[in-house]
């Protein structure tokens, strides 16, 4: 790879760089951003060649890859239902287990909808009311009375009621939903 990239350089004279790994003189491998131009200095050809230890990177890049990869996984799980939504509200990432449980695809509520538009109606309504009477502040029906307090740092758990898409296909476990907001966007629900 070295003598590939070095052949490069002098046929096209533009700068060479690659990642590759090196053996240690105990025997040990580590990854290495090698890097190589050339340059005139006083009518002399010269090459520039830069040898950067990028180990330490490259393994945490590799154990981010694992922690994604698994994360992933958790989030894609059709064994529980899980909602993200943007500062505004609207609903970014509805999950495998959301879809299997509310009936929606999610094609169909990201970016359009908010979780206040898909929750009991009634519910929202008597939420936004009694926050309003405990915390002395008008708060309107919809997202806001789901997440007022969660926006503002307070830990907020309440129950909502989640409408499926077609009632007539609603089970009893479906219907009840433990909520919990967290004060930095996005807010979700998992």
């Amino acid at each position: 790879m070295f003598h590939r990239m070095i052949r490069d350089l002098t046929r096209t004279g533009l700068p060479q760089a690659v990642e590759l790994r090196m053996r240690r003189n105990d025997g040990t491998l580590f990854w290495v951003h090698l890097a190589a131009s050339s340059g005139h200095d006083e009518g002399t050809n010269v090459l520039r060649i830069v040898i950067t230890d990028i180990d330490a990177r490259r393994q945490a890049e590799a154990a981010l890859a694992k922690a994604d990869a698994l994360q992933a996984a958790i989030f894609n799980s059709a064994s529980f239902s899980c909602m993200a939504t943007d500062a505004h509200g609207v609903i970014q990432i509805f999950n495998v287990g959301a879809e299997r449980m509310l009936g929606y695809a999610a094609v169909d509520v990201m970016n359009q909808v908010t979780p206040a538009e898909i929750s009991d109606p009634q519910e929202v309504i008597q939420r936004a009311q009694a926050l309003s009477v405990e915390l002395g502040t008008p708060i309107q029906p919809g997202f806001e009375a789901l997440v007022f307090k969660a926006s503002r740092g307070i830990e907020d758990i309440y129950d909502l009621t989640y409408l499926r898409r077609t009632a007539a296909a609603c089970r009893p476990w479906y219907r009840s939903r433990r909520c919990a907001t967290t004060a930095t966007p996005p807010s979700a629900t998992c």
